[in-house]
């Protein structure tokens, strides 16, 4: 395993373990890799999930890509979102869409 599936591998583990945090305990993940890039898609139910919740997601992930924190993965600390927003600075792009009762999260990882 390359160093850089282990990085793909510990920020789905982190979104899953978010989802599970949540509440939700019904979904689907899907992990796609190529040479450009990586992409990590889960969706859940969150019929039962309070709206501030899916807006707290949303505003945590949606952070810049920091290269420099990348050596610092298992480092993360703090409060019990920290791993959360450092997973916000370690990919390119994040989708967050939430459609009723379905919440899906969508993040890619370029090479």
């Amino acid at each position: 395993m390359s160093k850089e599936q282990g990085k793909v591998i510990k920020i789905m583990s982190e979104l899953v373990r978010v989802f599970f945090k949540m509440g939700i305990d019904d979904l689907k993940v899907d992990v796609r890799t190529n040479a450009l890039e990586s992409t990590v898609e889960l969706e859940g139910d969150v019929s039962r999930i309070p709206v501030a919740r899916i807006v707290h997601l949303k505003e945590a992930i949606h952070g810049a890509r920091q290269l420099e924190l990348e050596e610092y993965w298992n480092l993360a600390g703090g409060n019990k979102h920290s791993e959360l927003d450092l997973v916000g600075a370690l990919v390119d792009e994040a989708e967050v869409e939430h459609d009723g009762d379905t919440l899906r999260v969508k993040v890619t990882r370029k090479a």
